[in-house]
């Protein structure tokens, strides 16, 4: 007998611990002003007009966009244009998500889905410092094929923190922010390009890019041979350039390392500077230029597809998003861009010399 009420008193216990979980995470009349299915900011769509300010901040660190004068930029970055795709994405996703249940209200249940400590503050103000939406982000369940990404969010004015569809992922790092494109320029484009090196050393190399056979570095003897890779590197560093950091010019203090000049069959001229941080790594300016002569030069291609229509204005619109900058270039990039001559022409060795 003692041990069947022991057993009862351990289940009714069992089934009070699942009753308070269940009243804790399921929904109810203090779930706060939304219900399931509506949207987590009713009407917001229409206020995005307004909205000039986002600030995200965590554990992490902070990252500020602002709206300036039509363009977004990211204020711990000096102030650099900031991804307009990634901006879109988490606008439209606070447009599109849902409430799909109500969660937890309670401090200790809070952590367990991120919305404690390590929660990300997430404000959108619009005029006059009016906050358009304001919410804190935790963790994300992994969705299953065909599903959206869910998220557990505490918005400000609720009672509870719900579980939302359609957020996109976030960081607070101002860096991820950026639109970190320097240029884009077409293979089928490049010439050529000397690299001209603090030393004095001088790499000069021309022809087709991703044509290995067709790349020729100026002087080369009929006892040299061309190191494909690096020299096909070199002459196609423009195709997709990106920076791992941006700052004023005056921010890094440094050494030259070398100056590239690429030339497109085209006409356009791209210059970059490339100097080594005091503080560490490699950093770079550039600068464009239209050369109308280049572009009429009898060894072009009789047909250039991907060439602007107005090399002039190409190089103007280049010039208005590099003035007053400095990129921080990755390792690899930095090296395809101070190659030296030894670098990519490999001397062979004669037969006696083998031996």
């Amino acid at each position: 007998m003692k041990n069947r009420n022991l057993g009862l008193l351990a289940g009714l216990a069992a089934a009070a611990v699942a009753l308070a979980v269940w009243v804790s995470f399921a929904p109810g009349d203090n779930a706060g002003p939304g219900q399931t299915g509506e949207a987590l900011f009713p009407g917001l769509a229409d206020s995005l007009p307004a909205v000039e300010s986002i600030a995200l901040s965590g554990p992490q660190g902070q990252a500020t966009l602002s709206l300036r004068f039509g363009q977004w930029v990211v204020e711990e970055r000096f102030g650099y244009r900031a991804d307009r795709g990634q901006i879109r994405s988490l606008l439209s996703g606070l447009v599109r998500a849902r409430r799909l249940e109500p969660k937890t209200a309670e401090d200790a249940r809070l952590e367990s889905i991120g919305l404690g400590e390590d929660a990300v503050s997430l404000v959108l103000t619009g005029t006059e410092g009016r906050v358009v939406a304001a919410l804190r982000i935790g963790r994300a369940r992994v969705p299953a094929a065909g599903e959206s990404r869910k998220t557990f969010v505490w918005a400000e004015g609720d009672q509870r923190s719900w579980l939302v569809s359609s957020l996109p992922a976030l960081t607070t790092s101002p860096i991820l922010w950026l639109d970190k494109e320097i240029i884009s320029l077409s293979n089928v484009r490049m010439s050529g390009v000397t690299i001209t090196r603090a030393d004095g050393d001088v790499l000069s190399l021309s022809g087709q890019a991703n044509n290995v056979a067709a790349l020729v570095v100026a002087g080369q003897s009929a006892d040299e041979a061309l190191a494909g890779g690096p020299a096909n590197q070199t002459l196609t560093a423009l195709s997709s350039l990106q920076f791992d950091d941006v700052a004023p010019p005056s921010e890094i203090e440094g050494e030259a390392v070398a100056s590239a000049r690429y030339i497109t069959f085209d006409g356009l001229v791209v210059e970059v500077r490339v100097r080594a941080a005091a503080s560490g790594g490699n950093w770079a300016t550039f600068r464009a230029e239209y050369d109308a002569e280049a572009a009429l030069r009898e060894e072009n291609p009789s047909q250039m597809p991907d060439a602007p229509a107005d090399g002039a204005a190409e190089a103007a619109a280049l010039n208005a998003g590099w003035a007053g900058w400095i990129f921080q270039l990755s390792r690899t990039d930095a090296e395809a861009l101070t190659r030296s001559r030894s670098d990519v022409v490999i001397v062979a060795l004669k037969e006696d010399e083998s031996n």
